[in-house]
This record gives structure tokens, sequence and C-alpha cells, in this order.
């Protein structure tokens, strides 16, 4: 039996959202012959979350150490800091939600995470980011050295 038809039976025992669906928004491709289909989509989940966390802490949490693009940026956002750091907040809520998935894996539990990461994906995380990639595209399109100075005071 196939990983796909696999998964369209835990799909509807669990109320999942349909495999094209998961594989579209989180940017994979379900293995044809993998044996644990639920964990692989946790896994790509996780990739996901992964990612908008490395893209959203530097910003929010400047250093010393700090690039100078990243200081840029983390003026940029201004005003909207604190709703990127509560979605910040949010993707660690739900990746700590991945690892009591992951330590006790049972179907059940890996279906509630994806399910839950699926819907706060779909609803707030992903138009928020795409909105945070398009304030940084206008904001580097924008940039004059001259007008910046060379680089922000971080004190």
């Amino acid at each position: 039996m196939s990983s796909r038809t696999d998964f369209k039976k835990l799909q509807t025992k669990l109320g999942l959202p349909k495999l094209d669906e998961l594989e579209s928004t989180f940017g994979f491709v379900l293995e044809e012959e993998t044996q644990t289909p639920l964990q692989d989509v946790k896994k790509a989940i996780v990739d996901t979350f992964t990612a908008m966390q490395e893209v959203l802490e530097p910003i929010l949490f400047l250093s010393e150490g700090s690039s100078p693009s990243h200081v840029f940026e983390a003026h940029a956002l201004n005003d909207k800091r604190n709703a990127y750091a509560e979605l910040y907040r949010k993707n660690h809520e739900l990746r700590w939600r991945s690892l009591e998935a992951f330590f006790e894996p049972t179907d059940e539990n890996v279906a509630k995470f994806i399910k839950e990461c699926y819907a706060a994906w779909t609803k707030e995380f992903k138009p928020r980011m795409l909105e945070l990639t398009k304030l940084m595209e206008k904001n580097w399109k924008e940039y004059s050295e001259e007008e910046e100075g060379t680089q922000r005071y971080l004190g």
C-alpha cells in the first residue's frame, strides 16, 4: 500500500486536511514508500516553522553582533515589532507542541499537531509573513545610505 493511501485512511479517521493541501502549503511531497506518513508531514511542518523562526529571530532580538542588515530590518519593523514578536511566540508554542508529538508520537497526538499548525499557518502565519516580506522589500527598495547614515545606534 502506498503512503498516500495510508495517509488518506488517517485523514478520514483523524480529520486531517487533505494531503495535497498540506503539500502545497508546506512545500513538500510525501515520499511514496514511507512507513511514517504522519511523522513525515510533521517534519515538513517543523521545517517551515524553523524557517519562520530564522527570519524573525535576528530582527526581533538584536545584539551587539547583529549584522547591519538585521539592524536595518529591525528598524523597518518599527511599530509592528510587537505583532511579530507575538507571531514568534506562537511559533515557539507550536514548536514545543511538536516536541510533545515527538515524545508521545501517537497518531492522534501527531494529527492534533498537524491540524493546529495548518490552521495557524493558513489563517495567520503565512499572511503575516508575506506582509513582512513586502514590508522589507519596500524598505530595501527605498534604502539610501545617505539618508540612513552608515549604521543605526544599538544602545
